[in-house]
């Protein structure tokens, strides 16, 4: 320790009281990163990334937030004796929010499925949700290549038929 900043603190009587004041001095508040990260949850949004791409951007935002703030803790033991389930009631919150950011952040091709997933009660985990978009992007993508299919197979019956009315 600089001795300048050990002069400052050579009247405190005890270790408790000095390690309680060094660490209100300069510990690093988690606020600024904890700000960036959530302001980066409000603004995520799929636009043109595929449900997947989204998803996992939204859920290693949310792991890192997760990692800054942890859960809390009970010190007192009261929790043992508790019987309200609380800690699992505040993970419900948490995990009703993402499902709700998730859904929020969904580009127009999704708005339908998007409504669904809010009609549902209960609602459905955060792993659902994403598993129900996933499986409409992948049926508008088949039902887009069934129409490209048909809509090719229709314009070659269609030049084959010219070329039998031209007398080719």
């Amino acid at each position: 320790m600089n001795e300048k900043i050990a002069n400052s603190f050579i009247y405190i009587d005890s270790v408790e009281r000095l390690w309680n004041e060094l660490k209100e001095r300069y510990v690093e508040t988690n606020a600024p990163l904890l700000y960036s990260l959530k302001k980066q949850v409000k603004n995520l949004e799929q636009e043109n990334m595929s449900v997947s791409e989204y998803y996992f951007k939204l859920k290693q935002i949310w792991d890192e937030i997760q990692d800054v703030e942890g859960l809390p803790e009970c010190t007192c033991a009261a929790m043992k004796k508790c019987t309200s389930n609380l800690l699992k009631k505040f993970v419900e919150i948490q995990e009703r929010n993402k499902v709700i950011n998730f859904v929020m952040g969904l580009n127009k091709r999704n708005e339908n499925i998007a409504g669904n997933i809010m009609a549902m009660e209960p609602l459905p985990t955060l792993n659902r949700a994403f598993n129900l978009v996933q499986q409409a992007e992948k049926q508008k993508q088949v039902a887009k290549n069934q129409y490209v299919g048909e809509a090719s197979a229709f314009a070659v019956g269609r030049m084959n038929q010219g070329k039998n009315f031209s007398g080719a």
